[in-house]
């Protein structure tokens, strides 16, 4: 049955960036409370519930939640597609089941990094091309890059975070003039580093989930700047 709902409650990967540009640009609002921009301007996380095995409303599904950007196309005569997660206003984590699909992504304003449960993923980004299985974490998405995937019976758990809040933590400012931060790759640099991003989505997960937690605009942006810095 198809439903919908939304409710209140290859290379090692790192970054790199450029070196100031301009001193200008200041966050009044945290600085005058003390509390980071990222925080004040989040919101009560929001449960995210979709599936469907109807090829237009996969297709409509992208365009309505993701945007223009995003597109799903089917691939095969069966087609199917199912989202468990929650989301704020700069991040969000998910787990997605897509079968018989393919999903192009235009350059914009998000970053995403998978955990494959199952199956297989067929990536490709620029000169990049990779298949992800099993166990496998990797940055699917980075900022301003499209890429295009061919999901085979995969399911994988997908954190998605604002270009705003990748800068926030990268240099405290978002538009204080310091060139967009870059991936360097689509693997983690180390096993240890993907067991290390792997606990910080479990422990986000656990701590917007609670609904005691979830109220509270410290917990949910402090824990956006912690999946931020550590995928970073």
């Amino acid at each position: 049955m198809d439903h919908a709902m939304e409710q209140g409650t290859g290379e090692p990967f790192g970054a790199q960036r450029g070196g100031p540009e301009d001193a200008g640009g200041q966050d009044v609002m945290g600085q005058a409370s003390g509390v980071p921009g990222d925080v004040l301007s989040q919101a009560a996380p929001r449960r995210r519930s979709f599936a469907t095995t109807d090829p237009e409303l996969v297709h409509d599904y992208a365009q309505r939640v993701f945007g223009p950007a995003v597109t799903v196309r089917a691939e095969d005569p069966e087609v199917r597609l199912r989202i468990e997660g929650i989301r704020t206003a700069s991040y969000g984590i998910a787990e997605v089941l897509l079968t018989g699909a393919s999903v192009t992504v235009e350059p914009h304003d998000v970053v995403s990094v998978a955990r494959v449960l199952s199956g297989s993923i067929d990536w490709r980004r620029g000169r990049a091309v990779d298949r992800f299985g099993i166990g496998n974490v990797v940055a699917l998405g980075d900022l301003d890059v499209g890429h295009w995937s061919r999901w085979r019976d995969a399911s994988a758990v997908v954190v998605t975070m604002t270009g705003e809040l990748i800068q926030r933590v990268t240099i405290g400012d978002p538009e204080g003039g310091v060139r967009r931060v870059r991936f360097t790759g689509h693997r983690p640099f180390s096993a240890a580093a993907a067991r290390q991003w792997l606990q910080t989505v479990s422990f986000v997960t656990d701590s917007i989930a609670h609904e005691e937690a979830a109220t509270s605009l410290l917990v949910v942006g402090s824990a956006g700047r912690l999946l931020a810095a550590t995928a970073l």
